[in-house]
């Protein structure tokens, strides 16, 4: 169906980008409860020629639903100034129901016109609770204290799952995880937009001992190789795996991250997982840093 609602925002060949001065100055783009802009904004996409056969190159975006999660370097996105949390709500004047992706809606346009709701920065973080308390707190809460090299933080939510008999030793992000993982950390680092935001070494599949070993955080490594194995490693577990290689890897071949020698750290209480979703939003209170421990 055609865009309607409102009245058709003004086109742009670029969305409008923010200066860090407006955003240092602490300006209403900060504040959380000013309005998101609506724009159209134009995107140019070449073609490849690399394969059998020629194919129009992607936008290079990662998405929650239909918000965007993060950019790819180099891509039509970021050469359109689009950026984490600006929302799709339609193609071409015609707006994206539920259910109905993006990529289709896209597929055999070389320069389609996106219109785009972009939040305040400063409603970043609350829109990054949204999201998170549709998936599992403590899990993601986990991943990002090991983004940062927390292990206080890390075993403080990994403790948690335990003692609410939460899987988290095999436990395999997927795309939605990462995606998620991306805007926590744009939301994090959200004063310092307009600089180019580093993906995260951090694959489909791989779990949580992998990601740290992945990052160089050796007694990280060793702390929670240690608790999945008190836990019992479950049929098809991957900790030997792991374990195997931990033990190739030179202790001080990279930074080992915070607070080492304390793989015995309890929190005090247990926590939950809701049922994955996606662009869903959620009343509970936000508590801690992006980083740290995640109330469930």
């Amino acid at each position: 169906m055609a865009w309607r609602g409102r009245s058709r925002p003004q086109q742009n060949v670029t969305a409008p980008s923010i200066s860090l001065s407006d955003l240092s100055l602490g300006k209403q783009r900060l504040n959380a409860d000013t309005p998101p802009t609506c724009f159209d904004v134009f995107v140019r996409r070449g073609i490849d020629n690399r394969g059998p056969s020629p194919k129009i190159v992607s936008l290079g975006i990662k998405l929650i639903g239909s918000r965007v999660a993060y950019i790819l370097r180099g891509s039509p996105a970021e050469r359109a100034k689009l950026q984490p949390f600006d929302l799709v709500v339609a193609v071409d004047g015609v707006r994206l129901e539920a259910g109905h992706s993006l990529a289709e809606a896209v597929k055999h346009k070389r320069a389609p016109t996106l219109t785009i709701e972009r939040p305040a920065v400063g409603a970043w973080t609350m829109l990054a609770q949204y999201i998170v308390d549709t998936s599992c707190p403590l899990w993601l809460g986990a991943a990002m204290a090991c983004a940062s090299g927390d292990t206080d933080a890390v075993l403080a939510n990994v403790h948690r799952m335990m003692d609410g008999g939460i899987e988290w030793a095999s436990r395999p992000y997927n795309d939605a995880d990462i995606c998620t993982m991306h805007l926590l950390a744009a939301a994090e680092l959200g004063v310092q937009i307009g600089l180019p935001l580093e993906p995260l070494p951090v694959a489909i599949g791989m779990n949580l001992i992998e990601f740290a070993l992945e990052l160089g955080h050796s007694e990280m490594v060793a702390c929670l190789l240690q608790l999945g194995h008190s836990e019992g490693a479950p049929q098809g577990s991957r900790l030997p795996h792991v374990a195997h290689h931990a033990e190739l890897q030179p202790p001080s071949a990279r930074p080992s991250g915070k607070g080492k020698g304390k793989c015995h750290q309890r929190s005090p209480s247990g926590g939950a997982c809701s049922s994955a979703g996606t662009d869903s939003a959620s009343s509970s209170d936000w508590s801690g840093s992006l980083y740290g421990s995640f109330s469930s």
